[in-house]
């Protein structure tokens, strides 16, 4: 037997603790498919673990909801197959996961050494050596020198959101996004140039709740262009707006666009106000004031200005909007604040509320086309929030009994 060509257990993982990284997410994943306690839950679990390992932070970031949407398993089987994982030494739990945060798992990627450290030093494998596969080693299947000097290495099935490097560059895979509403929503992180050590776009998309209009959004940033201390701030800002969404349960057609929440610098602002169910915050309401002023009906005006707007044609802007109810009530309003810019009324403000969701669907009708004039008046045809409307100069035709048009300012 030639013992210069066997390795040494002590040999093996000293060999192994200077492999990138890559490789040893790759060699991690293969002795847990070769494990004869692992299921198929498990090989699809741990690939997904592996598969989202920061080199940079040294853990892996997966949340239940992720693994669920990415096996297409159910928790309740999800949660056996990690615990069964964890207890056989493959992951190990860093910190548990709360609210929006994942949990962070550590991968030891020792998994495995004893069993080939003990093939190396066993009988098979020195007659390996010393048969017909030490041709390979010398021959033209070099397959190991190969990849570790010329071709690429990836995991099997690697996804598009990791990046693939040569073997001999210790670089770290680029952080993928979690999903928004399926698997196959958004792409969560696209392949960037290996010589970037970081990406703070990528860090900010991957936390931010909304996944729409990426590269409008990464335009946004790179416009910005926030230093170290502007990324933390932006990065703590996404995560807290994340948490105040999921916290107050914001459908999520009015949750911000990144774009638009980095142009208007949202980020420096305190927290949205929590839409409020309107049919609860009226019985709150007639609770506070008492059996007989509950009793009262409220006197509003047919299309819902509010009182004393003056009659007459006026040329106005719009200067505040709000939206109440949304989220998992059935009734939704909208409310615009109008300022009077010309005229005898000029200065005057008054505020018009009309439903845009509603279980009457006449009310439902007549508010959509009111908000319909609104955009065409506006030249706001596509808003991504009712802010996008502030500033608006517009025309406003007021009429007796309530009634109310909006025209474009010529």
């Amino acid at each position: 037997m030639n013992k210069n060509k066997v390795l040494s257990g002590a040999d093996a993982i000293a060999t192994t603790a200077t492999e990138p990284v890559l490789l040893k997410q790759y060699k991690l994943l293969g002795a847990v498919i070769d494990a004869p306690w692992a299921t198929r839950l498990d090989h699809k679990i741990t690939r997904h673990v592996i598969e989202r390992y920061y080199a940079r932070f040294a853990n892996s970031r997966v949340s239940l909801r992720y693994l669920e949407q990415a096996t297409g398993a159910e928790r309740n089987k999800i949660i056996p197959s990690l615990r069964r994982i964890i207890e056989n030494g493959v992951i190990r739990i860093v910190r548990q996961g709360i609210g929006t945060r994942p949990t962070e798992y550590d991968l030891n990627f020792e998994f495995g050494k004893k069993l080939v450290s003990g093939a190396l030093e066993g009988t098979s494998t020195s007659g390996a050596l010393q048969g017909t596969s030490s041709g390979a080693r010398e021959g033209t299947s070099t397959a190991a020198s190969g990849a570790l000097e010329g071709t690429q290495t990836y995991l099997r099935n690697m996804p598009t959101g990791m990046l693939t490097v040569g073997m001999n560059e210790d670089a770290p895979a680029v952080p993928a996004a979690p999903p928004v509403s399926d698997v196959n929503a958004d792409t969560a992180a696209s392949v960037v140039d290996p010589g970037d050590k970081s990406n703070p776009f990528e860090e900010l998309w991957a936390v931010f709740p909304r996944k729409h209009h990426r590269a409008k959004a990464k335009a946004a940033y790179k416009a910005l262009s926030p230093d170290v201390a502007l990324h933390a701030q932006v990065m703590a800002s996404a995560i807290a707006l994340a948490a105040h969404y999921e916290k107050t349960a914001t459908d999520k057609k009015w949750w911000k666009h990144m774009h638009t929440w980095l142009t208007e610098e949202r980020y420096l602002e305190d927290l949205p106000e929590p839409y409020e169910n309107p049919k609860e915050a009226a019985i709150a309401r007639a609770r506070e004031n008492g059996p007989r002023k509950a009793k009262r009906p409220k006197e509003t005006g047919k299309s819902g200005l509010s009182s004393r707007t003056p009659i007459g044609r006026h040329a106005v802007k719009i200067i505040g909007s709000e939206v109440t109810g949304g989220g998992f009530s059935e009734e939704a309003e909208l409310q615009f604040h109008f300022r009077i810019e010309s005229g005898d009324c000029e200065g005057t403000e008054f505020s018009h509320a009309f439903k845009f969701v509603s279980r009457d669907e006449t009310a439902q009708f007549e508010g959509q086309s009111i908000y319909a004039q609104l955009r065409s008046a506006t030249g706001v045809l596509e808003p991504n929030d009712t802010s996008d409307f502030h500033d608006r100069p517009l025309r406003a035709v007021v009429g007796p009994m309530g009634r109310i048009s909006y025209e474009t300012l010529l």
